[in-house]
């Protein structure tokens, strides 16, 4: 027959440790992972309200928390400079509610600049076709002026490819070409995360990932460098931010529906400090051994061992389900976390 204050301890260390931790009931946070399974302390996901897709000849809506960079208005211009040290107003033109390459006018950039993101341009190269492989309908957006992923109309077009549209320039080809016929808007939908780097040495090497009309041609691609054309490129550490960059190759290629949304890093690389544990009340070992011992949950007619109690010094230590043990810190003479 099992003591009151061993079955008193079993129900308060199950209710105990769900109500301080907010509410799980899984794996506890570790060195590794500074959440438990099912923490209700993990914050919330934050509402977004989602936006449209777009057809051929209307543009979508964009979610609700995105940073617009060019929505068709004639005043969208202001966001952009050209790339020129001198950082004058561009020269590109906004037409019929679209933002078209002005060739031999340079590239243009952001005045806002971004780091880890996710990205939506729509472009659309010229109804004539002129040209062939990098030739036709060539252009480039940079991420963080950085990366390149290539825009070319390769439409019953072949190049090399590392430089095909959706190539990650001169590290990865295209899963897939799901490219539409010249003159028609194509979609890239693009989540990027720059490299990290601490002390010189690299931590993540950064990753794009890219839809192409609603297909996967990058698959979580590394960065390698950044790439570059004609030479191979080496891991490197990247600034903080950059401006999101778009090409000028000498072809009118059109733009629209630009626009991104900013992202943290991903949880593995954030330093979440985890909880500090201490006893607000200190018992004596005599005390500490009332709670030693097994506490068994039914099972038909065999008691399966479900809580496992040890002391070790003043400390106690829980093995829950056979499976990792817990420091158990008291809280009062018959609580602990």
């Amino acid at each position: 027959m099992k003591r009151p204050t061993q079955l008193t301890l079993a129900l308060s260390l199950l209710t105990t440790a769900a109500l301080a931790e907010g509410g799980f009931y899984g794996d506890p946070p570790d060195a590794t992972h500074p959440w438990a399974i099912h923490d209700m302390n993990r914050p919330q996901p934050v509402r977004v309200e989602p936006g449209t897709f777009s057809s051929q000849e209307v543009p979508g809506i964009p979610p609700s928390d995105a940073v617009v960079l060019f929505g068709g208005k004639a005043e969208d211009i202001e966001k952009w400079i050209s790339d020129k040290p001198s950082g004058e107003p561009t020269k590109w033109e906004v037409k019929d509610g679209v933002l078209q390459c002005v060739p031999g006018s340079g590239y243009i950039r952001t005045k806002e600049e971004f780091s880890d993101c996710q990205l939506h341009i729509e472009w659309s190269a010229p109804s004539k076709v002129e040209g062939n492989s990098q030739g036709r309908g060539n252009s480039g957006v940079f991420l963080m002026g950085q990366v390149e992923v290539q825009v070319l109309d390769n439409y019953n077009n072949p190049s090399y490819p590392d430089g095909m549209a959706s190539s990650i320039y001169g590290i990865n080809p295209p899963m897939a070409n799901p490219l539409r016929a010249p003159g028609e808007w194509q979609s890239y939908d693009i989540v990027f995360r720059r490299p990290i780097f601490k002390d010189g040495k690299e931590i993540d090497p950064g990753y794009i990932t890219v839809f192409v009309n609603g297909v996967l041609t990058q698959d979580h691609t590394p960065l390698e460098g950044g790439g570059g054309h004609k030479k191979r490129s080496t891991p490197r550490a990247f600034p903080e931010m950059g401006p999101l960059k778009i090409q000028d190759h000498g072809n009118p290629v059109r733009f629209r529906n630009i626009w991104i949304r900013p992202l943290s890093q991903p949880d593995h690389l954030k330093k979440i400090p985890m909880k500090k544990r201490e006893h607000k009340v200190a018992l004596s070992p005599a005390q500490l051994d009332r709670f030693v011992g097994s506490y068994d949950h039914d099972q038909g007619d065999k008691p399966v061992p479900f809580i496992v109690i040890r002391r070790e010094g003043n400390q106690l230590f829980a093995t829950v389900r056979d499976k990792r043990e817990w420091a158990l810190f008291a809280q009062s003479e018959t609580e602990f976390v």
